[in-house]
């Protein structure tokens, strides 16, 4: 049976900073809402000592893509667990900026712990209807969505065992979904399956780090964790519980997947 272990179940929590890094990162990062002792910082500012370091940014410019492997590679000299959550262009782009996105994604992946890529492509399927710059806000608040839930959970000693997990795959994907009612659970699960970024197939995935917020925490979250093993029977499983609006009544999962 593959590993399963509950993140945050200590009092001290790990030190983390959430970087931002050129016009994307830094439109991401204001989505961000940073529990203590997590921090906020762009790329210009001053050096804050962290035990996980999430960096965020665009791939594909000549400051974002860059900059998202220098952090990483500060980072690893300090020591620090680092994931960087990116975006890769549009197709319509064209070659020039996608073959520099490649380029910066291979650095980035040479020098973080873990990457997890968000493709503008399929933000279409998600925001067809938006104009470009409320597409992209769109996009920004979901990627958000995964900084503050790691920043909110992880304890001081579960940080060298995530990054060794992040370290032993070198994709991840990110998925999110939400159920009401009944089987709110189920759906949940199979929705964070089906989004956009998660393009690969559920029995691929060898690590998850699976964040549940629901009314019924405890039960939810179990019966959460046994949706996902029943479709990635061979993935090790790192979990928690996140707090939960009391005013909201839908179970919801957020799914690091590494393949």
């Amino acid at each position: 049976m593959p590993d399963i272990w509950q993140l945050g179940t200590e009092d001290e929590r790990a030190r983390v900073a959430i970087i931002g890094c050129g016009g994307a990162g830094c439109n991401i990062l204001r989505h961000v809402t940073s529990p203590p002792p997590a921090i906020r910082i762009a790329l210009n500012d001053a050096v804050h000592p962290s035990d996980v370091i999430l960096i965020l940014g665009g791939l594909g410019g000549e400051l974002g893509g860059w900059g998202m492997g220098l952090v990483g590679r500060v980072a690893r000299i300090l020591g620090d667990a680092t994931l960087a959550l990116a975006t890769v262009p549009f197709t319509m782009e064209g070659p020039i900026r996608r073959q520099l996105a490649e380029a910066q994604l291979q650095l980035l992946q040479k020098r973080v712990d873990g990457v997890v890529t968000f493709s503008n492509d399929r933000l279409l399927q998600v925001a067809r209807d938006l104009p470009l710059t409320k597409a992209f806000a769109a996009l920004g608040a979901i990627m958000a969505r995964p900084a503050s839930s790691l920043s909110d959970v992880l304890g001081r000693s579960d940080v060298a065992r995530l990054r060794r997990m992040l370290g032993r795959v070198r994709e991840w994907r990110f998925g999110m979904g939400a159920g009401r009612e009944k089987h709110r659970c189920f759906v949940a699960v199979e929705e964070a399956y089906a989004s956009p970024w998660f393009t690969s197939l559920p029995e691929e995935v060898r690590y998850a780090v699976v964040l549940v917020s629901s009314p019924d925490g405890g039960a939810d979250a179990a019966e959460i964790l046994r949706q996902i093993r029943l479709r990635s029977p061979q993935a090790e499983l790192a979990w928690a519980i996140l707090s939960h609006p009391p005013d909201d009544d839908r179970a919801v999962v957020q799914v690091l997947g590494g393949v």
